[in-house]
């Protein structure tokens, strides 16, 4: 901050002495953490003198969010971008990881069969090679679509719309996660 006193003078006199104050934005400087739960991320947002933000998750999907929680519909490697910008300048960082969902998921799901795949809306998936408890129906953006308990080793499809899907299960052994295409 800045402070400016302006004292006026003519032939006629000299005006009342004028103070302002000018805020002078300083360039942004764009950083960011990120934790990792399975396909679930927090990122957590330290960039500094910005005013707006843009996400780039590296796989498609984007945020203008300041701390985004963002899931992912499958593992893989991914560069995450943060772009963090004010009226005067931008600045974009970026971050790279992979989501593995550890060990243990991996041979959970090398357990597990779910058929058939793709599936028709108002269909069934089977499930073997668990007792299964519960599910999740995610959608691309995160949002749990449809949840409940595993009944005789399926589950009933009751999405209207078709697409990708991230088919979550809960057996005795752990957490699976599986992508689900639905079609009509």
């Amino acid at each position: 901050m800045h402070t400016i006193d302006v004292n006026g003078k003519n032939n006629c006199g000299a005006g009342p002495v004028l103070t302002k104050e000018i805020f002078v934005l300083a360039d942004p400087i764009s950083s960011f953490a990120i934790r990792e739960t399975g396909v679930n991320v927090e990122f957590t947002n330290s960039s500094t003198s910005a005013e707006s933000y843009v996400w780039t998750f590296g796989d498609g999907a984007t945020s203008t969010e300041e701390n985004p929680n963002h899931r992912f519909a499958d593992k893989g490697s991914f560069t995450t971008s943060l772009k963090a910008d004010n009226r005067c300048a931008e600045s974009t960082s970026d971050s790279s990881f992979s989501l593995n969902y550890g060990v243990s998921v991996e041979a959970i799901e090398d357990k597990f069969t779910v058929y058939p795949n793709p599936v028709k809306m108002g269909g069934k998936v089977f499930l073997e090679g668990g007792q299964f408890r519960s599910y999740r129906l995610i959608d691309i953006r995160g949002a749990i679509i449809q949840k409940g308990n595993v009944e005789n080793s399926a589950v009933t499809i009751g999405v209207s719309t078709v697409g990708m899907y991230t088919l979550e299960v809960v057996s005795t052994e752990g957490t699976a996660s599986y992508r689900l295409h639905i079609i009509e």
